[in-house]
């Protein structure tokens, strides 16, 4: 361990990256190889459960609900970073403040 240099320790990650990403090309390109593809207007049509289609599926949502979620999502990685500090409140002490 003394010997080596640090991004040598990488080796192996980096390795299991390149074949993770290598794997799943091939996947990719195997399946649109191999895939039959003769589209038809059924076939392009949103599937809704069997029963025909009654309106377009596309709808404007109102503009509360995206404020909504980035508030929800602001919030929840603000608990995200304030759990470590709960974890270790009381052994923190006043420092912790």
């Amino acid at each position: 361990m003394a010997g080596e240099s640090v991004p040598l320790n990488y080796l192996p990650i980096l390795l299991f990256i390149g074949i993770a990403i290598a794997f799943g090309a091939v996947s990719l390109l195997a399946g649109w190889f191999v895939r039959p593809s003769r589209p038809y207007r059924a076939k392009l049509t949103p599937y809704e459960s069997g029963s025909p289609l009654f309106s377009d599926a596309r709808i404007q949502f109102p503009m509360r609900y995206y404020i909504i979620a980035m508030l929800f999502v602001i919030f929840d990685i603000e608990i995200i970073f304030m759990i470590p500090w709960a974890v270790r409140f009381q052994s923190l002490g006043l420092l912790g403040l």
